[in-house]
């Protein structure tokens, strides 16, 4: 019997190497292949499109949710920082609310000193820049030579006091003062008239300066035939300049 099982094997394996090795996949089989992964593809494709929708679906509903939470009763997005109001700007101060008071004081062949400009209005307002000083005849005719107007540091820097809070704005209340420095030079020849003083406030009109000036008269004249020197500061408050006490 196992002499009978022997021989048989050996009949089909000499068959088995008879037949011709094929190296190509036989057409039906092929077709039950491609037919068999494009139903996988398409089970694949309906899967993903099924939970991409299903993500867009809940970014959109979390985006919908902030949305509303992010919205005030207006209907605008509520600011991450407290909202501060705007700033009130006073005010420019005009010639009509201030009063002028000039004041001197001798140095080495000049005097320094500035004028006050106090606001005798009930409105408090504001002052900027430099003013433009006139020197007058005592007609109130313009002088108009033989003057030179040069520019001044302020008097706190002068003092070396600390700048005031809000300079180069000066406000001005009700009751209040400002001050504008002054240093004058080389009045020509000696014994000539004292000037009277206007001062010009910037988009405001003039105010004249009463008294002060006339205390010590003016500077003598060290130069003659040269010009007399006028240098003029800017508004600051009063209190920071040490000139004025």
């Amino acid at each position: 019997m196992n002499d009978l099982h022997d021989d048989l094997r050996e009949l089909l394996r000499r068959k088995a190497e008879e037949v011709p090795t094929q190296r190509l996949m036989p057409r039906s089989l092929a077709r039950r292949a491609r037919g068999r992964i494009a139903v996988n593809a398409l089970a694949v494709g309906v899967t993903v499109a099924v939970f991409a929708g299903g993500l867009f679906a809940g970014v959109r509903t979390f985006g919908a949710a902030h949305d509303v939470n992010d919205v005030d009763s207006a209907g605008q997005p509520p600011s991450s920082a407290p909202s501060t109001p705007p700033a009130v700007s006073k005010p420019a101060c005009t010639g009509g609310q201030l009063r002028a008071t000039g004041s001197m004081e001798g140095a080495a062949g000049s005097r320094e000193g500035g004028v006050t400009l106090t606001n005798f209005s009930d409105t408090t307002c504001t002052l900027q820049g430099r003013p433009t000083v006139e020197l007058l005849h005592p007609n109130l005719n313009p002088i108009l030579s033989g003057i030179t107007f040069l520019p001044s540091p302020p008097g706190w820097k002068v003092d070396a006091l600390p700048k005031p809070a809000g300079w180069p704005v000066v406000t001005i209340h009700p009751g209040k003062a400002a001050f504008v420095r002054i240093r004058w030079l080389n009045w020509c020849p000696d014994g000539r008239a004292a000037p009277l003083w206007r001062l010009d406030i910037p988009g405001g009109g003039t105010v004249d300066v009463a008294n002060g000036f006339d205390e010590l008269g003016p500077p003598p004249c060290n130069g003659p035939g040269l010009p007399s020197t006028v240098e003029v500061g800017p508004f600051e408050p009063l209190a920071s300049s040490g000139s004025t006490g």
